[in-house]
């Protein structure tokens, strides 16, 4: 065995070099050197970054109980570009679990190459959701702000019906402009008698056969029609007045009513001057050709995406008989004279 000296300053500078790395203010004996080296992580394992996650949902209300929620999972460092996290400090490929309030792990994701994290989740009651990322050897661990979405059981108020009907004087305002970017599906019964003018479903037009987006009944003498005006033009829909529920549906620029006939409109621009309205007919300084129609359901979609769902209902505690629209939460009232007829509850 070859033995040598080892100077003092050789072991101090040992010593200063461990109180650096472990940040302790220890003596160290020289028999303890060893031990305390091999205890320091080092390469891979000992960058000891600091890491947040902020947590955000889709929406702060919902009805269908759907929820979608996103992270953002970031890693805070200095001139450190670890292979894991991007340019920006985004954590990549790492897991992140959501919790709710009661500290139930309802999931696990990992981040995508951006550093985000989605959850889908369904739920029957108000929720505050957080998340959590447990941290490596290279990264501290994070908990995220709370998130509380709102269900509302618009059922708890309203009560379902079959149907809501129109005797010739009520109307509803759907808050929407008609436009070539609007469809629709309906399912509705009319009751117009045979040799009356025009009666409107819904609808609004600047004139007569001039920018409109309206949906009417009309009748001939032995039968009854209908027609959908969509900009200057008008086209043919199969109706029936005995009863028979009317289905039609517009995905434009294709329409489909009885037997899924169809017919593909003409690429157009419509905008329509006021306000869709349900039972009667809208122009900018009248309302007229109000119908005798019971309304099952509507739907509205802007470029394939629904944005009215109306359901016909009415005010458990008040009585009033509207629609409910289930994708805003808002309750649509009469707008005209008089008061809806509506059908059995619905279960």
């Amino acid at each position: 065995m070859v033995k040598g000296l080892i100077t003092e300053q050789y072991l101090k500078d040992i010593g200063d070099a461990i109180r650096e790395k472990t940040g302790e203010n220890s003596v160290y004996y020289p028999s303890e050197m060893a031990d305390k080296i091999l205890s320091i992580q080092t390469g891979g394992g000992g960058l000891d970054l600091e890491t947040s996650i902020i947590l955000s949902s889709d929406v702060e209300t919902t009805t269908t109980g759907n929820v979608t929620l996103n992270g953002i999972l970031k890693a805070n460092y200095d001139d450190l570009t670890p292979a894991d996290i991007d340019l920006d400090g985004y954590l990549k490929n790492a897991p992140v679990k959501l919790y709710n309030s009661d500290d139930e792990l309802l999931d696990t994701q990992l981040t995508d190459n951006n550093g985000v994290v989605t959850f889908n989740e369904t739920i029957t009651e108000d929720t505050t959701f957080y998340a959590q990322f447990d941290g490596t050897s290279d990264y501290n661990s994070c908990e995220s702000n709370e998130v509380t979405v709102e269900y509302i059981n618009w059922r708890d108020t309203y009560q379902e019906v079959e149907w809501i009907g129109s005797t010739g004087t009520q109307y509803i305002d759907t808050g929407l402009i008609g436009t070539n970017n609007i469809g629709f599906e309906i399912s509705f019964t009319t009751s117009e008698p045979l040799n009356t003018s025009g009666k409107t479903i819904f609808g609004s037009r600047e004139s007569y056969n001039r920018n409109g987006y309206q949906l009417t009944a009309y009748t001939e003498v032995s039968s009854m029609k209908g027609h959908f005006l969509y900009g200057p033009s008008r086209y043919n829909v199969d109706m029936k007045n005995d009863g028979t529920l009317n289905v039609i549906k517009f995905n434009p620029p294709v329409l489909t009513t009885a037997a899924d006939v169809t017919t593909t409109l003409p690429s157009i621009t419509v905008t329509t001057p006021v306000n869709l309205t349900i039972f009667c007919l809208s122009e900018r300084y009248s309302r007229n050709e109000y119908s005798h129609t019971k309304l099952y359901s509507l739907k509205f979609y802007e470029n394939s995406t629904i944005i009215r769902d109306f359901v016909p209902v009415y005010d458990k505690n008040t009585g009033e008989i509207g629609l409910y629209d289930k994708i805003n939460n808002v309750f649509y009232t009469n707008d005209g004279a008089g008061v809806f007829d509506k059908g059995a509850d619905v279960n």
